[in-house]
């Protein structure tokens, strides 16, 4: 049976408190709308941990890395994350929680996002975010994709030593992850921002697709990404009362764009609907 939260702060920070040795401190911060005030208590300093309770009994959790001065002479140890952890698992414990509502991660090697990944393996989060500071091999990424049971939005900034390559259907509202046509395709998101390696054959043939009515969810794709759109939109109608529509005027002005971005260009593609009519808009900004 959940404890009431009016009282929880209080428990939660004595508990804390026994488990925390003086000369290893990490901030955590607690905040309960139902509660009586603020519980604020410094108790690490390497990693942040921030949990925040709804009116549903359900709370948001943030791990992060703090930083450190260039002048520090101080070492920290590796274990303090996963203190963090030991600290959110003991507080899902006191309300009978199994859901996260925002669990966001900034990790730096690949012995964290694996104690992340076995951690996550028995709990559900709606939006999860996870980055990464140093590259890692992509074994461990997949693992951790494969794993994380989200229900509404994913985020994943990070760089890996080899090719990533993941096999998973998503079904969210939003994601933002690096991919492949494959990926794409097996996506049923609304939102997708990705970034990495497309050819142009491929993203001609996921925006063929989506023309024709596919992926119907899908309202919203960003990607960044370098790409001939001569090559892209041959073929394609790109005048005002066609369904395909591109936004630059005057239409030269595309291959200005394009010159001027040669390293990358960032697109924004979202569909419409209006009256009667579905039609695609693309901008390149």
């Amino acid at each position: 049976m959940p404890l009431p939260l009016l009282c929880f702060p209080y428990l939660v920070l004595k508990n804390i408190l026994l488990q925390m040795s003086p000369h290893d401190m990490v901030a955590l911060s607690f905040c309960s709308k139902k509660a009586s005030g603020y519980v604020k208590s410094a108790i690490r300093r390497q990693y942040s941990l921030s949990i925040e309770f709804d009116s549903d009994n359900e709370f948001d959790i943030t791990i992060y890395r703090n930083a450190c001065p260039e002048n520090s002479l101080c070492r920290w140890s590796n274990n303090v994350l996963f203190d963090g952890f030991e600290i959110a698992n003991q507080l899902m414990d006191l309300c009978s929680i199994q859901s996260i509502g925002r669990l966001s991660l900034n990790l730096e090697k690949q012995e964290e996002v694996e104690y992340v990944t076995k951690w996550l393996s028995n709990i559900f989060v709606e939006k999860c975010s996870i980055s990464l500071k140093n590259p890692v091999k992509s074994f461990s990424v997949t693992r951790f994709l494969v794993s994380v049971q989200v229900s509404k939005a994913l985020s994943v900034d990070l760089d890996t030593l080899d090719e990533l390559v993941y096999e998973r259907v998503f079904d969210l509202d939003e994601i933002i992850i690096p991919g492949t046509l494959r990926n794409l395709l097996d996506m049923n998101c609304a939102n997708i921002h990705l970034y990495g390696v497309i050819s142009n054959e491929d993203m001609n043939q996921f925006l063929r697709r989506w023309y024709d009515g596919c992926f119907d969810k899908l309202r919203r794709i960003e990607f960044y990404v370098s790409l001939r759109w001569q090559k892209l939109l041959a073929g394609m109608s790109v005048y005002e009362d066609c369904e395909c529509k591109i936004p630059i005027k005057p239409l030269y002005r595309m291959k200005t764009i394009y010159i001027e971005n040669r390293n990358g260009v960032k697109a924004s593609i979202e569909r419409i609907k209006q009256v009667e009519d579905m039609y695609m808009c693309m901008t390149i900004r």
